[in-house]
């Protein structure tokens, strides 16, 4: 059997423009990592970090 890689990811689709979307940290010190601004149409799609054994 081949093993295959999978990931989960987040998607975004921006339905007008002007969409915020912010990217904070988790754990006990909660921090602002990063900010987009998407207009109308544009998607934004980020891998997330494996956290689970």
């Amino acid at each position: 059997m081949k093993a295959e890689a999978q990931a989960d990811y987040i998607v975004v689709k921006a339905l007008q423009d002007g969409v915020s979307v912010i990217g904070l940290s988790r754990g006990t010190d909660t921090k602002l990592n990063h900010t987009e601004m998407l207009d109308d149409g544009e998607v934004l799609s980020h891998s997330l970090p494996n956290i689970l054994p």
